[in-house]
């Protein structure tokens, strides 16, 4: 593989941990406090913030695996990569959050 492919592999690795960040310290407190599960808004932001600062180790390590997977990522079309992008944040988070989760007890 030339080196072109590699940074194409950690860029898009960086992009699915910088989407993961986004999604926990961001969008899930909003989602977090607009449906009710939270009475305080920064109830919220502060669950969801450790929740993902805590789970950070292990959004790092599924933000490498979803860079490994860019290679057969890049042979579909531009809908499907971008569908596949969300669903790895998503799915990477959901991890790093339920192992996070345990480890807080």
């Amino acid at each position: 593989m030339q080196a072109s492919g590699y940074a194409a592999q950690a860029l898009y690795g960086l992009l699915v941990f910088a989407g993961t960040a986004l999604l926990g310290l961001v969008v899930a407190p909003y989602l977090g406090f607009a449906t009710g599960l939270f009475a305080i808004d920064t109830e919220s932001r502060g669950f969801f913030s450790l929740l993902t600062l805590k789970a950070m180790p292990a959004l790092a390590a599924l933000s490498v695996l979803c860079g490994a997977t860019y290679p057969w990522l890049a042979k579909r079309g531009p809908a499907a990569r971008g569908g596949l992008f969300v669903a790895s944040v998503l799915v990477a988070w959901l991890v790093g959050a339920a192992l996070a989760l345990f480890m807080l007890g």
